[in-house]
């Protein structure tokens, strides 16, 4: 039902789902032809069947976790199989990378959850976090959704990692995709659960953080991932990350 795996260059694609844990540093996947940069404490879902590489990394960095969904399929609840059965057959769509707080703490407690002998209490806080996914629309299904959307949002994150580190706003997307800037935003919010701006000011201050292991300048790391200005690109880094670019530095990589 769930087990722990070690060394996770010996990932197989099968029908399992991985729930991955990076505990430090970074690193980098490449899943479902498009690559991620992925930070220390933030949990990464690998749906089943879907080709996963880790391109950059080791085996101290991460936890790998494997669920087969398959197990926790209920006789008499068809509204819980029909949720699994979307996980396992690609229906639903995975909102990766997840940062958010609950998520990684339930993660974080998967591996004492591995090990513990009694069934009931081992499938209850499987049920938690699935049921915890999809409420934060973390994984998202609706049978009736129309599947032009989801491609649109699909298409909204390969744009936004192409061009973060331009000047790109909202109305260059809903101009792609033939929306109404009002519409985008919108439907952007309903899949995301967050402001299409809000999502780009995140994923840039998350890729600076790459940028800071190196001894630049902090107003050419701002510049590099799409920020005119350096003090509103530390201004954000502080309200995001309670320090400043310059100290998280000295304390998480010892650049003098």
């Amino acid at each position: 039902m769930l087990k722990i795996i070690n060394n996770y260059f010996d990932y197989q694609n099968d029908d399992k789902m991985r729930i991955i844990f990076v505990k430090n540093n970074e690193v980098t996947f490449l899943y479902g032809n498009r690559e991620y940069q992925v930070s220390e404490d933030t949990v990464f879902l690998i749906a089943p069947n879907i080709e996963f590489k880790v391109i950059k990394g080791n085996n101290d960095s991460i936890a790998v976790f494997v669920l087969d969904l398959n197990q926790l399929k209920m006789k008499d609840d068809n509204e819980v199989n029909v949720l699994l059965d979307a996980i396992i057959y690609n229906r639903a769509i995975i909102f990766n990378p997840i940062k958010d707080k609950e998520i990684v703490e339930i993660v974080k407690s998967l591996e004492k959850t591995v090990l513990e002998k009694s069934l009931f209490s081992k499938i209850s806080k499987l049920y938690d976090l699935i049921d915890k996914l999809y409420n934060k629309n973390i994984i998202y299904f609706n049978s009736n959704d129309n599947q032009k959307e989801w491609r649109m949002i699909d298409g909204c994150y390969l744009f936004v990692e192409k061009n973060y580190d331009k000047n790109i706003s909202i109305k260059d997307l809903s101009k792609q995709f033939n929306y109404s800037d009002n519409y985008f935003a919108s439907l952007f919010k309903k899949y995301q659960n967050e402001s299409f701006n809000q999502y780009v000011l995140n994923f840039r201050l998350e890729k600076s953080i790459s940028l800071l292991k190196q001894n630049l300048r902090i107003v050419d790391v701002a510049n590099k991932v799409g920020f005119n200005s350096e003090s509103y690109y530390i201004k954000q880094f502080k309200k995001k990350y309670g320090v400043t670019p310059s100290l998280y530095r000295e304390q998480y990589y010892k650049i003098s």
